[in-house]
Order: structure tokens, then C-alpha cells, then sequence
């Protein structure tokens, strides 16, 4: 508020809207591997997180179709962008995998901010969930 002042515009008519932080789930204790990998296109990013059941007993559970991803810059953990935040549609999705099967599920960032405009070049980490179940990621935009 004190910069919009400091230019001369009127606080009175701005009307600003802060997203609460999205947050991750409770590590799940299940036996898995998760990974996130990153892959930069013309578009953006497409984040693709892959989730593998290591017990010996299928796992079969429900997750939300508004699961979290944030990207944060490096060095200093500024949150550039968030997704996941509720209200969302509530649509639980079934998700059923045997033993040594692999789920993959993907998302895509138009390398913007939250408030549209491109990021600065560096180093960001990215964090996408799968009830629980947590991949990470580096990635350099350029």
C-alpha cells in the first residue's frame, strides 16, 4: 500500500486479493517412490510427477483434482506461483496401483508469476503433490 501511496494512486481503489499459501499433505508413510521431472517448452513447462507403489499390496485411494504445485525461486524461497488452492471442484479421483506400478501425472506453468508477468531468469524449485505423496525439482528458466 505504501508504494501504490508513494505514486500517487488512490488506496481507496485497489482492490487487491492475496491466495493463502497452498498446502502440501502429510508425507505419506505408504512404501513408494515418487519423481518430478521438468521438461521446458515453447509454451513453458511441463512438470510430469511419477508415482510408483514399492509395497506388496496394491494401494487404492482417493485424490483431489486441484492437488498442489508451487514454484519458488532460489536462493531466497520467493513462492512465484502456487496452484492447488481450494475452492476447487470437488471431484475425488480414484487412484488404484499394484505393486511395482507406476502412475504418471502431468501439469503445465506458462512461466509466469502469479500476477502474469514472466519470471526472472535463475534457478526455481518445483514442488507438485499426489495426496501425499511429493515430488521436487530443479529447473532453470532462461
Amino acid at each position: 500500500m505504501q508504494e501504490l501511496e508513494r505514486r500517487g494512486l488512490d488506496v481507496g481503489k485497489v482492490d487487491i486479493d492475496v491466495a493463502l499459501p497452498v498446502r502440501f499433505d502429510a508425507l505419506s508413510t505408504w512404501p513408494h517412490r515418487t519423481s518430478l521431472t521438468a521438461q521446458a517448452t515453447p509454451q513453458g513447462w511441463t512438470f510430469t510427477l511419477s508415482l510408483t507403489n514399492r509395497a506388496t499390496v496394491p494401494l487404492a485411494q482417493g485424490y483431489s483434482a486441484c492437488e498442489p504445485i508451487t514454484i519458488e525461486r532460489i536462493p531466497d524461497g520467493v513462492r512465484v506461483w502456487q496452484t492447488g488452492n481450494l475452492p476447487c471442484i470437488a471431484i475425488l479421483l480414484g487412484l488404484e496401483l499394484k505393486p511395482n506400478e507406476t502412475h504418471t501425472q502431468t501439469a503445465r506453468w506458462d512461466g509466469k508469476d502469479s500476477t502474469g508477468r514472466r519470471v526472472a531468469a535463475g534457478q526455481y524449485r518445483v514442488k507438485m503433490a499426489l495426496n501425499g505423496f511429493i515430488g521436487e525439482t530443479l529447473i532453470v528458466v532462461k
